[in-house]
């Protein structure tokens, strides 16, 4: 029987890149994730494109997938709208050390905080971010790289307090925030103080394998836009599924090594990267474990891996 799926080649012919194509409609049979990690690695143009050339349901239904996740994650989140107009009376007993009603002013303000206008959340900020409490100063970092609340009238007061005392706590904002010049200058002060993979993706720094997982190394390699060494692909890939079959306790009888935890996220991460030939090895090797008894498995993934 031929699982090949079949397409248009007049639509075909359209295509800007061909490769995920080509795969499709040679491979044979394909596992659902390879499908949609395929899809991941096209553009926009090709992915609709593909979706008009193909007769597959599978396919019309991840290239919809994708093409929705992408339209989602681009939208910017929307302002807050205030809540409370009262707030500006608080923030005056707070900025004003008034006795007897910092504390309480200080707690409704964090509570307030998130139904601000977003002009009085800056002046918060401010007052916050000048206090000699470190707490105060703590929990506006927090804000700061929440992905709600940014200003960049902000910035210059949180270069001077990183400069002056190199907070843990703030490293993350400036490794987030501040100009990509700035961050790599600070680069070696940031290391351990903030999540390694951001401070990767923001300078556009090759990872190092060791700080990060198998998986959030494929990730953060494609987010900084670098580019995997041949083979590296599978190999992050595989090596966790050998992980597994070394450290379960269960008795395995079938196995499909894309349902293996964190596998399938690491193949969009490869789809993303336009690794089709990792992608491909990676499906001939499941194929060959899912056909092969339990004590070839790991022979056949030790392969592959090479």
């Amino acid at each position: 029987m031929d699982d090949r799926i079949c397409f248009s080649d007049a639509e075909a012919e359209k295509l800007h890149d061909k490769t995920a194509y080509t795969i499709l409609s040679t491979e044979g049979e394909l596992h659902d994730i390879v499908v949609w990690a395929l899809m991941e690695s096209l553009d926009d143009d090709d992915l609709m494109q593909i979706r008009e050339a193909v007769d597959d349901s599978r396919v019309r239904w991840y290239t919809d997938r994708v093409k929705k996740w992408r339209k989602e994650h681009a939208r910017e989140v929307a302002a807050q709208n205030p809540f409370n107009m009262k707030a500006r009376g608080l923030l005056k007993d707070y900025a004003e050390r008034r006795k007897g009603k910092v504390v309480e002013a200080r707690r409704q303000l964090r509570r307030r905080f998130d139904g601000l206008d977003h002009d009085l959340q800056v002046e918060v900020a401010k007052a916050f971010l000048k206090q000699p409490c470190r707490t105060d100063r703590e929990f506006m970092y927090r804000k700061l790289t929440s992905g709600i609340f940014w200003d960049d009238c902000l910035l210059e007061i949180l270069k001077h307090l990183w400069e002056a005392s190199y907070e843990p706590g703030l490293a993350e904002v400036i490794a987030q925030r501040a100009e990509r010049d700035y961050v790599r200058r600070h680069y070696k002060k940031l290391v351990g103080k903030c999540r390694y993979g951001d401070l990767c993706i923001k300078i556009g720094e090759v990872p190092e394998k060791e700080r990060l997982t198998p998986w959030s190394y494929l990730f953060v390699t494609y987010a900084a836009g670098c580019k995997l060494k041949p083979k590296e692909g599978r190999q992050a890939v595989l090596g966790v599924v050998l992980d597994y079959l070394h450290k379960t306790q269960e008795v395995i009888e079938k196995l499909d090594i894309f349902e293996v935890e964190h596998v399938k996220m690491m193949m969009l991460y490869l789809g993303m990267q336009h690794a089709a030939d990792e992608i491909v090895a990676i499906q001939r090797a499941a194929r060959r474990v899912a056909e092969a008894p339990p004590e070839d498995w790991e022979e056949i993934i030790v392969e592959a891996w090479l």
